[in-house]
């Protein structure tokens, strides 16, 4: 038999660096490891993901961990060890690092035992800090750029010699107007006209070089109509600004909407290798041919001519190396105002989290367009609603799934993804009792029937809708009458109501034997199950074999989605829990793809 070798843990906290994960620097505390575990999703489809956590035990016999010692080598800023500091778990097996969790402290609470001191260190990751986060922002509040490749937020405090480059290196320098710090919605620099020789604003001296494809963006308030305004400088040739008429214009072609009104817009140019387009507000304004010449040039932001007739504000200002989609200018512009759009569910959500402060690297940057439902519009109005709440309501709408991963991304699954991804459709492993199957213990496997997914008398509502009943009469004969209600949804009409009604009704009114959950050992087959434990995610597709012990009756499959990892790990032993839905006959999902089934299901009261 082939020898067991346990991967390899790697536990590592950034004790200098807080959530915002801004220069994180990793210190391996993997030597005072003692055990650990996390989980990740939920423990039924019906669930919302709940936020990822891991608890990690470590020896503390020497104090090192203790808050309050301020001789531990991790003491830092006079503050001690606290919470908030990121942390991140890592496993190598055969070769393969696999992330086990990403996420933050959330508590250090010391035990004291007759022959060692331990310190249990408790984690959660972005998800659950949202339960704290509500959405009661100032209209325009201030955004964070996903996927910028040089991004100044202009909020530097009165006095600062240079405005902070967040994603890149390229400091901008003020000169004669700017200033820092001005009061309102959006941390911003306001800068007034001056000489026309001299440019008042921000300026770079180093140069910065895009390439063919780029996008330039910010926001600007603005009362002034003078053709050299620069709104947002690029590559030399290329400068998005104001007209003399005070509309958004590139090289003065197609010009857009007049921004004078003293109001906040945000403004962005994209470049893509062929066409170069502007947007106003987060709409397409025009488009036009552009081939790239470069090079690079320096940046500037404000005034570049004698224009003495009142101030202008400028916040948010990026540089990206990429052209970003309509649906990402869109949502950038929906979270500056605090509002969003009637927009698909993927694009909601990425807002919504833009807007809660979750740090632009840690959103999967496919999020923006990649929801099948459409979302109602929604206001500023959303101060009572924390942005996990509300983020729940827009994945119960579209039946998606959003969870943090183990390498720290936000990601989003719509309600499609069971049916269009490889992982979801096609089996990833075989866990059984045959040869070339992945051993489980099988005490923990056992196949049961009960009434606890019953549901035969479903409603849906809207906001603002009427509530759509679906029900099913012989099942109701059956098991008696069991209703599921499911209402304040953003749906469009009663119509998608009434489909994630149908669908529900179709998978859940009749009782079905199933496996709810099947733990991995490590130790079984000399760790052969440990790439499917340490590489299987949220939705993968598994299949789960069983076998009576008895023989006496037929064996039992289920082809399953998971639904929850959760590992537990001690120097000796690595095991995974694996909680996991029968792949159903869920149709709200299908309802709309053709190419999958396009039928209303019949004998379904509506």
């Amino acid at each position: 038999m082939t020898a067991l070798t346990m991967p390899t843990i790697v536990v590592e906290v950034a004790f200098q660096d807080t959530i915002t994960y801004s220069a994180p620097v990793w210190t391996d505390v993997t030597r005072w490891v003692l055990g650990a575990n996390t989980t990740m999703g939920r423990q039924h489809e019906l669930q919302q993901v709940q936020p990822s956590t891991a608890t990690i035990t470590l020896d503390n016999h020497d104090g090192r961990f203790s808050p309050w010692n301020t001789a531990s080598p991790y003491y830092y800023a006079g503050l001690g060890l606290t919470p908030g500091h990121p942390v991140k778990i890592k496993a190598t097996w055969l070769g393969v690092t696999y992330d086990v969790f990403t996420g933050y402290i959330k508590s250090l609470v010391p035990t004291y035992g007759a022959s060692r001191s331990t310190m249990t260190m408790a984690c959660y990751d972005w998800l659950a800090l949202l339960n704290f986060s509500t959405l009661d922002v100032n209209t325009y509040q201030a955004l964070a750029l996903v996927g910028a490749t040089h991004y100044w937020p202009l909020s530097d405090t009165v006095g600062s010699p240079t405005a902070a480059d967040l994603a890149g290196s390229v400091a901008l320098f003020p000169s004669d107007g700017a200033t820092f710090g001005a009061p309102g919605p959006f941390p911003s620099i306001p800068v007034t006209g001056g000489n026309w020789w001299a440019h008042n604003g921000l300026h770079s001296t180093a140069t910065v070089t895009l390439g063919a494809a780029w996008t330039i963006e910010g926001w600007v308030n603005t009362t002034v109509n003078v053709t050299a305004q620069y709104l947002l400088f690029s590559d030399g040739l290329t400068t998005l600004d104001l007209d003399g008429f005070g509309r958004a214009r590139i090289q003065s072609v197609a010009a857009g909407p007049d921004l004078t009104d003293g109001k906040w817009h945000y403004v962005a140019a994209t470049a893509d290798g062929t066409t170069l387009t502007l947007y106003v507000d987060g709409q397409r304004v025009s488009s036009f041919a552009y081939t790239y010449s470069g090079p690079g040039s320096t940046v500037q932001v404000g005034f570049d001519a004698d224009s003495s007739n009142g101030p202008s504000s400028f916040a948010q200002f990026a540089l990206c190396a990429t052209a970003r989609t309509p649906a990402q200018i869109a949502a950038l512009y929906a979270v500056g105002t605090a509002g969003f759009a009637a927009q698909d569910a993927g694009t909601r959500a990425s807002g919504v989290l833009l807007a809660a402060g979750v740090p632009s690297a840690f959103v999967s940057s496919t999020m923006a367009g990649s929801g099948v439902t459409t979302l109602e519009s929604a206001t500023s109005s959303l101060g009572s609603t924390t942005a996990m709440s509300y983020l729940n309501t827009v994945m119960t709408s579209e039946r998606g799934v959003l969870y943090q991963n183990t390498s720290g991304v936000v990601t989003f699954l719509n309600r499609h993804y069971p049916y269009e991804s490889t992982n979801a459709n096609t089996s990833q492993y075989t866990f059984g009792y045959a040869s070339g199957q992945l051993h489980y213990y099988s005490a923990n496997l056992v196949p049961g029937e009960d009434d606890i997914d019953i549901w035969n008398n479903v409603n849906v509502g809207r906001n603002g809708g009427t509530t759509q009943n679906a029900f099913d009469t012989t099942s109701q004969s059956r098991y008696g009458r069991r209703t599921m209600s499911t209402t304040g949804l953003l749906l469009l009409d009663d119509l998608q109501s009434m489909a994630l009604a149908q669908g529900l009704l179709l998978q859940y009114k009749d009782a079905k034997p199933r496996v709810r959950s099947m733990t991995v050992d490590s130790t079984i087959g000399a760790g052969a199950a440990l790439p499917a434990m340490l590489g299987l995610d949220l939705l993968d597709r598994i299949t789960i074999n069983w076998r009576p012990i008895d023989g006496t009756t037929v064996d039992f499959s289920q082809p399953s989605l998971v639904e929850q990892i959760t590992h537990t790990i001690t120097p000796e032993q690595w095991t995974t829990t694996l909680a996991v839905t029968p792949v159903g006959t869920e149709t709200f999902w299908r309802i709309d793809m053709t190419a999958l089934d396009n039928t209303v299901p019949t004998g379904l009261g509506f």
